[in-house]
């Protein structure tokens, strides 16, 4: 009886064995993923994930990261990025990347890849992204409309002709500066605060229902027509005060605001705020701009287009200034 139960066990023992040997091939056989930058692989080493420069690292070393910064590193190449399958925020700004794939990375909520070549972003399946940060590349084309959560957008000095933020109605701080743009639907971007959209060619800005924008910067365009009477215009606030530039739109005359008296005092302070043939009102419609003078009100105060009171004077435009809180902008014919 001794003898069967001695054979059993090292029967049991063999098997086990047997096991471990066959395992044995797949020991240290654990899935690489390629990391052909070497810059890249090397701050990987220096993150403490990888320990050799071999143009790869184990994945399950970098599967779990979630916040990854690369930047300022002459990357060239982020291949790999792909098998970082948990990451939210990814920083490789400053460096030369031409191409930037995230399509596999569906849990981005951040992306700082601004001060590279990109030429072409797909965002697609980045549809938890609430802040991009884009800014000095080469981008011709920015599509958000899979970005519902988009809250920060800064895309400002690239080629972008068009720019459709009409899917994403959390925004709250859009700079688009330094592009071509001629058009900018904001109409449902009722959160939005910072407006920054200077040096484009725009010629109508509407931000009359964005009732919470408290910064504007929309100088150096080609603006006809520009509506900012949102009922928020006194809360708007920068550094000293200085929340509203439109000056460069040569083409532009009217400005519809809140309060015109408010405006030309607050938003006057620098002299290159506003244009001189710049004035404000509270409905443009319904502003001819040249006028006969007539004294059937009560004038108080004559003013020029930067609200510094003078005498009234054929030939200039002027704002004139009534007891009932109205102003108009009058021109007087020479005779």
């Amino acid at each position: 009886m001794i003898d069967i139960i001695n054979n059993y066990k090292i029967k049991l023992i063999f098997k086990t064995l047997l096991v471990v040997l066959c395992a044995l091939p797949n020991i240290g056989m654990a899935q690489q993923t390629l990391i052909p930058d070497l810059m890249f692989e090397n701050k990987l080493i220096g993150l403490g994930v990888d320990n050799v420069l071999d143009g790869q690292v184990e994945t399950f070393n970098i599967d779990t990261i979630t916040t990854l910064d690369v930047s300022n590193l002459y990357i060239s190449d982020l291949s790999g990025i792909e098998d970082f399958n948990n990451l939210k925020k990814l920083y490789c700004y400053q460096n030369n990347l031409t191409t930037l794939d995230l399509s596999s990375n569906i849990h981005l909520t951040d992306l700082m890849c601004d001060y590279n070549q990109l030429t072409n972003l797909d965002l697609t399946n980045n549809t938890d992204l609430s802040t991009l940060m884009c800014g000095f590349n080469q981008l011709t084309n920015l599509d958000l409309s899979n970005q519902s959560m988009l809250v920060n957008l800064f895309c400002y000095n690239n080629n972008i002709t068009y720019l459709d933020v009409t899917n994403n109605p959390y925004l709250n701080d859009v700079r688009c500066a330094d592009n071509n743009l001629m058009e900018l639907d904001l109409t449902y971007n009722t959160n939005l605060e910072v407006l920054s959209c200077f040096n484009n060619n725009l010629q109508k800005l509407d931000v009359s229902g964005n009732y919470n924008l408290r910064v504007l910067f929309c100088h150096n365009n080609d603006l006809k027509e520009l509506n900012v009477k949102n009922g928020n215009n006194y809360n708007f606030s920068w550094s000293c005060g200085l929340s509203f530039y439109c000056q460069g739109n040569r083409n532009l005359n009217c400005i519809s605001v809140d309060d015109p008296n408010w405006a030309t005092l607050n938003w006057t302070l620098d002299s290159n705020q506003i244009d001189q043939q710049h004035y404000f009102t509270t409905n443009c419609e319904t502003t001819t701009g040249i006028e006969d003078y007539d004294l059937n009100k009560e004038l108080i105060m004559v003013t020029d287009m930067l609200g510094r009171k003078t005498k009234i004077t054929k030939g200039i435009p002027l704002l004139f200034i009534y007891n009932d809180g109205t102003i108009e902008k009058k021109l007087i014919k020479q005779q």
